[in-house]
């Protein structure tokens, strides 16, 4: 009797999997290549925003590369204004409850936030969050305040673009929107000379501050 229900048991489980994966497809980021992601994505952002009451007029999709000279991001550049920074996933299973279901996720950076430069100055002592931060400010004193993204501002449009994820001074990762020169990578939000070892932060950076989140609202 034991061993009749056993089987019964087993055969309903393999019914249950069979029929939640019917439809399931999985994808990986190396079944594309460089131009079919940047197809697939502005396919993606074409949908997802450019609707008949959108308040965008038209826009542009970047690829970013890693520290490892590897494409795992796109910046998409809005006009008139606005920028969001999107993630190829190594992997995505789609209809699976319970998980995240799209190979691409949009960042945490709310498209209309402004955002400025700064430069870090351990002297510049100041009340957290600003801590050892000197903005960018205007002939009034003012903070200079940005709509485009970084890439944007510094008229970086031919030139190869990076998103570095480095680990800082604390051990917590760090963005930092960036192109190379000469000397090595540039920091957008800084416009100084990024200044790592090991492929860890050897001083303090300027950064961007979002992640990629495993939620349903940040898939493309």
């Amino acid at each position: 009797m034991k061993k009749r229900i056993t089987v019964i048991l087993t055969v309903m489980l393999m019914l249950f999997v069979s029929v939640a994966c019917i439809g399931c497809t999985v994808e990986r980021a190396s079944d594309y290549t460089e131009e079919e992601h940047l197809a697939r994505v502005t396919e993606r952002i074409e949908k997802k925003y450019m609707t008949e009451n959108s308040k965008f007029t038209s826009f542009a999709v970047y690829p970013l590369y890693n520290e490892k000279d590897k494409l795992q991001y796109f910046l998409v550049e809005f006009e008139p204004y606005g920028f969001v920074y999107v993630k190829i996933r190594d992997i995505s299973s789609n209809k699976l409850p319970g998980i995240n279901g799209s190979l691409y996720g949009l960042s945490s950076v709310d498209i209309e936030d402004p955002w400025s430069r700064y430069t870090i100055d351990p002297t510049n002592s100041q009340p957290g969050p600003d801590m050892d931060k000197c903005y960018e400010r205007d002939e009034n004193g003012e903070i200079i305040e940005y709509n485009k993204s970084p890439f944007a501002i510094a008229g970086t449009e031919e030139e190869k673009k990076y998103l570095l994820r480095i680990r800082d001074e604390k051990n917590k990762w760090a963005y930092i929107p960036a192109i190379e020169t000469e000397e090595g990578y540039l920091n957008l939000i800084s416009m100084r000379a990024v200044e790592c070892r090991n492929g860890r932060l050897s001083k303090k950076q300027a950064t961007q501050f979002f992640g990629f989140l495993l939620k349903n609202y940040c898939n493309l």
